[in-house]
């Protein structure tokens, strides 16, 4: 019972910290079609400076693991165009199977549809618009 109570405890608090993340990410606006992946990642970074959220950009967390952005735990990744299912698939899962990783946020030009939950983490897909900013 104990030990249930702490999972809940824990996994309540990865939820809070990635909802204050997305809360951040949400805010951004894609003023012009075309910008190259490392143009987004200086956006989401402004967001995250503007929300007072600590991230560190190109995290190595594992071996073949590198986050476009790290926010404790919480790996954010950027794609600029929709890639191949299988190939989203197999880093999501890579990345999600790492301890050291808590939740993975898939940030794509245009969405998929991902689990909710792969290998234990919590996965969020925001899609980028260029008239809409990001979007669930």
């Amino acid at each position: 019972m104990e030990q249930q109570k702490m999972f809940t405890e824990v996994h309540q608090d990865i939820l809070q910290q990635m909802t204050e993340v997305l809360t951040a990410l949400r805010t951004v606006r894609i003023s012009r079609a075309g910008l190259e992946e490392f143009d987004i990642h200086d956006l989401l970074v402004s967001a995250l400076v503007d929300a007072q959220i600590p991230h560190i950009r190109e995290y190595r967390f594992a071996e073949r693991c590198r986050a476009d952005l790290w926010v404790n735990g919480i790996v954010i990744e950027v794609k600029k165009s929709r890639p191949p299912m299988a190939s989203l698939m197999n880093q999501v899962q890579r990345y999600a199977s790492q301890r050291n990783v808590r939740a993975v946020i898939v940030v794509l030009e245009r969405s998929v549809h991902l689990p909710a939950i792969i290998s234990g983490k919590p996965v969020k897909v925001l899609s980028l618009n260029a008239l809409w900013g990001i979007a669930v």
